[in-house]
């Protein structure tokens, strides 16, 4: 028993990081309820006033050398003052579907906030930026443009917020990017009721804030969401904030459309604004993001011409105010990049050493992933008939968002096939390195228009009421139990040998000397106790690099990498028989162990049991 409360309690912080992300969040939504109006959709505030906040800083940290903790306390102060005006105008402060969503998933909450970093990008990019942030007070520079991850020019929209997370706890919080991570998912969870609404076409609004559809609306987001992959939403990875951001601007262009074509096009302006905020945030959380907000803006476009109750300067004229934000700041980070932080992100090479020869087995390879992800698949392609069927017949709203989700859909896997053909390397071209995580970023497109679709057959052919109580409870249920019984496969930060790479890389801390040199050999290993040992011990150490079994696996590649990088010390955590003899000593299996050379010699420091085998 008490084995399994440990996976629900792990330590004290965990309720200061539970209390600073719902502070945070609570802020934003503030900032967001302001800045909105009163006519914008309520319960999509909290990623306006993180669009404030994104755009405050990023011009602030780019033209001016004020502090990012005076620019922390000026949207403390701007939160309070939010509040205060809406508290004045009676206007809620915060939306009671988030309350109860927030409720009904306490266990989730709980395990989140109780879990370590444990993938590879947390370790190799999003956690040492957010963390440079804290350590800094501000962006990258050429003074100083080493922030210990992997592309320190990616646009910080999102390791800013983990960084006011750790200003508003007193200190990092490692675990902020998976909660906000949820609470980014599970209120886009709750814009899906707004969908469902809008598909049934009447007014249910008695029913839609019971705890029932809450529930619905959690489910819709996590166990019935085929893009749901526990191990990017539960960790600081990009890829929740991409996808609901990216779906959130998608949404509000549809109804934009819709609204154009009934002819109010107040209300479209409205939507149009709220999109454009939305979208400011979008491109400056990834570098690539930019490709899905040229995309959308296309499919948009395609839609409301093939309409002919769209006016086309009224469309050209909205899409052209939705663009200006995104592209002031989109600007605005690449013109610091240009001057600071050239060559520190993914490139594109030149044409000739493109993979052009290559694609036939690269669609195979994407082809193959596919088949393995079926349900998403298969409902992308129920889609891009109803796409097909929108732009030659196009008469309901129905019409305009299977051709925007369809357009969002193929143009980027386009732009994927166009990636490893010109920017990945051989290998993971022909493996199509993440295909299915990197089609997660637009994947949320597909349950919107399920929702949707599901909507309307429900406004032609409705549930009994009697069956609507029994699903309100089986949705409950599954919500409240699932967490409970799939514990161990939400934790995944205990499986395999993370945990003890872990505690063998905090005790390095206290055993090496500020500004050493350290190298890895893990032979056996992905590489990913590289990436892990390399955050934990800091920027302050030298990291010489990993051999790990994607290496030459041979005495003379080992002796090669040790005389080039002439580490301070050698931290082993398997090996193989080509290298038992090369430090003097016999190597356990299930040990590991720290090396330091002393005139030539390699001289055991230390040794650590492994229980995780």
């Amino acid at each position: 028993m008490a084995s399994y409360l440990e996976y629900f309690f792990s330590n004290f912080f965990q309720f200061t990081s539970i209390a600073a992300t719902v502070v945070l969040w609570l802020g934003l939504s503030l900032i967001g309820s302001l800045v909105a109006g009163p006519n914008a959709l309520k319960i999509a505030a909290p990623f306006y006033g993180w669009a404030i906040v994104s755009i405050l800083f990023t011009l602030a940290g780019v033209f001016t050398p004020i502090p990012f903790t005076v620019v922390a306390v000026l949207i403390a102060l701007i939160a309070v003052g939010a509040g205060i005006y809406l508290f004045h105008h009676q206007r809620p402060l915060v939306d009671g579907a988030l309350i109860k969503i927030f409720i009904l998933t306490t266990p989730l909450w709980l395990m989140t906030s109780g879990m370590a970093a444990s993938q590879w990008d947390e370790f190799s990019h999003w956690l040492p930026s957010s963390l440079f942030l804290l350590e800094t007070d501000g962006f990258p520079t050429k003074l100083n443009p080493v922030t210990g991850g992997s592309f320190p020019a990616y646009p910080y929209g999102w390791p800013l917020l983990i960084y006011l997370t750790g200003r508003i706890a007193g200190g990092f919080v490692e675990n902020a990017g998976a909660m906000l991570n949820l609470f980014a998912l599970l209120t886009f969870g709750l814009l899906l009721l707004d969908v469902l609404r809008k598909g049934l076409g009447r007014n249910f609004d008695d029913h839609f804030n019971g705890w029932a559809v809450i529930a619905l609306a959690a489910l819709l987001v996590t166990a019935f969401n085929p893009t749901f992959v526990q191990k990017l939403v539960l960790t600081a990875y990009a890829e929740t904030s991409t996808s609901v951001t990216i779906a959130l601007a998608g949404i509000l262009c549809w109804m934009m459309l819709d609204k154009l074509a009934d002819g109010k096009d107040r209300i479209a302006a409205i939507f149009a604004w709220q999109a454009a905020l939305t979208l400011s945030l979008h491109v400056n959380i990834r570098q690539a993001n930019v490709v899905l907000l040229v995309i959308l803006l296309v499919a948009v476009l395609v839609a409301g011409l093939r309409d002919r109750r769209v006016q086309n300067g009224q469309l050209i004229k909205f899409l052209g105010v939705i663009l200006v934000a995104p592209l002031i700041i989109y600007m605005t980070w690449r013109f610091h990049v240009a001057g600071a932080l050239s060559g520190a992100e993914f490139t594109i090479r030149s044409p000739e050493n493109w993979y052009i020869n290559l694609i036939p087995e690269i669609l195979i390879a994407m082809a193959n992933v596919a088949s393995k992800k079926g349900v998403y698949f298969i409902l992308m392609i129920i889609v891009l008939g109803f796409g097909v069927r929108g732009l030659i017949f196009m008469q309901s709203s129905l019409d305009r968002l299977a051709i925007i989700t369809s357009a969002m859909f193929l143009g980027y896997n386009a732009f994927l096939l166009f990636s490893y053909v010109a920017a990945f390397g051989k290998f993971d071209a022909l493996r199509v390195a993440s295909y299915w995580r990197y089609n997660i970023h637009a994947g949320l497109f597909g349950n919107v228009f399920a929702v949707f679709g599901i909507a309307l057959l429900l406004q032609k052919y409705p549930i009994p009421s009697v069956w609507q109580k029994r699903l309100g409870i089986a949705a409950l249920v599954i919500l409240l139990i699932a967490p409970l019984t799939l514990v161990k496969k939400i934790r995944f930060d205990r499986e395999g040998r993370k945990p003890h790479y872990q505690i063998v890389a905090q005790e390095l801390k206290s055993i090496i000397p500020p500004r050493s040199s350290y190298f890895i050999l893990d032979p056996k290993g992905s590489g990913e106790v590289g990436v892990i040992t390399k955050f934990r011990l800091g920027r302050e150490m030298d990291y010489k690099g990993v051999l790990s079994a994607f290496r030459t696996q041979s005495l003379e590649n080992l002796d090669r990498w040790l005389t080039r990088s002439k580490p301070d010390y050698v931290l082993v955590h398997s090996t193989i028989p080509e290298f038992y003899g090369y430090f003097g000593v016999s190597l356990s299996a299930n040990r590991s162990y720290l090396f330091k050379k002393e005139e030539e010699i390699w001289t055991e420091v230390k040794s650590w049991p492994d229980s995780t085998g």
